[in-house]
């Protein structure tokens, strides 16, 4: 009886591992980050709102990379002041008494959460990072293998040109949950403010010419 000989392809192994392990990382975040939104939208359904001023800061993280901040804001209820702090870090400072939206339990105002971008955004965009990435490579084995030969648009370039488009659209929301300003967003990135900019156009264009142009061509 002859026995059959499998032969495996090492960097395929560990390439669709590394891949499957980026999607399974993704989703995770997705998952968890949807649904600690939820729940905090529920908690938080009822609570009152008010101006809160930024007061102070105190470092969040210090690494190789940098240093990050945890903002705290006070706001007033009854004439009695009570502070609340983000729960991620930012590089971000903002200038002293600027305002951002404070959420507050009635019934205990020292329950308050702020509004705009929080810590379970910052892992939704990630699970979205990470699952877009996952996918683009998921996609391009399959193009390689014809799956897409019989389709008339680029199935791969359109799809990495949404995931560009995604990427810097979601940049500057995130950005501009924590300052609350277009212009200060603009002025919080400075230069970098370029790249999402870039993403956002790059991405327009690609889908642009995949979907529209190589057609009429």
């Amino acid at each position: 009886m002859n026995k059959r000989k499998y032969s495996f392809d090492f960097r395929i192994i560990v390439g669709g591992f590394l891949i499957a392990a980026v999607l399974l990382a993704g989703i995770l975040m997705l998952v968890f980050g949807i649904k600690d939104t939820y729940t905090l939208n529920k908690k938080t359904g009822n609570y009152n709102t008010t101006d809160g001023y930024f007061e102070s800061y105190d470092i969040y993280n210090s690494d190789e990379d940098g240093i990050t901040y945890r903002l705290t804001y006070v706001y007033e209820v009854d004439n009695k002041k009570y502070y609340v702090s983000t729960d991620y870090g930012t590089s971000y400072i903002p200038a002293e008494n600027s305002v951002r939206e404070v959420k507050y339990n009635p019934d205990n105002p020292g329950q308050s959460v702020l509004s705009g971008s929080n810590s379970n955004n910052l892992m939704i965009f990630m699970g979205a990072f990470f699952t877009l990435g996952g996918l683009t490579f998921v996609l391009i084995v399959l193009s390689v293998s014809g799956c897409f030969d019989k389709v008339k648009i680029d199935i791969v370039g359109t799809y990495i040109g949404a995931v560009f488009l995604i990427i810097g659209t979601g940049i500057i929301l995130l950005q501009n949950g924590i300052t609350m300003s277009v212009r200060e967003t603009i002025k919080s990135l400075g230069w970098w403010f370029l790249i999402p900019v870039l993403f956002i156009v790059v991405g327009a264009y690609q889908i642009i010419k995949c979907l529209f142009i190589k057609k009429i061509k």
